[in-house]
């Protein structure tokens, strides 16, 4: 992106101003959801009092107290987020554009709060056969995100996910099969724990790091752990 430091700036600013924030709050996707939307703040609100032509540390100023969400319902720290994503680095405007794209709207929050509810329900949603779609653009799966479904009978994991977090399919007793796409890099504790029916993971080239007990209780464990020592991934 060739563009000038000013121009980058009204770029985000025309990005983020339909896009919500809040801040102080490292809770759950579920617990935000209970909070919100009296902390809710509209980006439009939230910069327009902003000197949009002071350049971009002056728009890091006033966010790097603030969170978001991602499309995905993943909580975001902007100042990290910032950071991660190139936001200073001459060549990394693009991606940084584009990180800045992924997150939520206050359209989709609100779509996002009819399905989360009071957090009986499950932030992935499962259908009326025991299968679920992990969103496209999903960067992790979230911690406990199916945690004792007894429902879920498979999963559809896209190859845009690199984190399976703590928990994420604990308990989820119906589940049988699980193909691990290629993209994922780590598979954190407790992970597949307890998943008594999971006969069969796949794992691909990409899987960088498998917690010893991620599959504790599965009758694939002892597959699984067995390649993962093969390839030196676990930890």
């Amino acid at each position: 992106m060739n563009i000038t430091q000013e121009e980058f700036s009204k770029r985000i600013y025309e990005i983020i101003e339909d896009k919500i924030f809040f801040s102080n709050i490292s809770n759950s996707p579920v617990e935000v959801v209970e909070k919100l939307p009296e902390e809710i703040v509209p980006g439009k609100v939230l910069f327009d009092g902003l000197n949009l032509f002071d350049g971009i540390e002056g728009i890091e100023d006033d966010i790097q107290q603030m969170h978001s969400l991602l499309k995905d319902g993943t909580i975001v720290n902007l100042e990290d987020y910032y950071t991660d994503n190139g936001a200073f680095d001459d060549d990394g405007w693009d991606r940084f554009i584009a990180a800045l794209e992924r997150l939520i709207t206050a359209d989709e929050f609100s779509q996002y709060i009819d399905k989360v509810g009071d957090g009986s329900e499950l932030p992935y949603p499962i259908d009326e056969n025991g299968h679920a779609v992990i969103p496209e653009g999903t960067t992790e799966i979230i911690e406990m995100a199916f945690e004792d479904c007894k429902n879920l009978v498979s999963v559809e994991i896209p190859g845009s996910v690199r984190v399976i977090n703590y928990g994420a399919f604990y308990g989820c007793t119906g589940l049988t099969s699980v193909i691990i796409p290629e993209g994922v890099e780590e598979i954190y504790d407790c992970a597949f724990k307890g998943c008594t029916s999971l006969t069969s993971v796949t794992l691909q080239k990409s899987i960088k790091q498998v917690s010893f007990d991620a599959f504790d209780g599965c009758p694939c464990e002892e597959a699984v752990m067995k390649e993962c020592e093969a390839r030196s991934i676990i930890v």
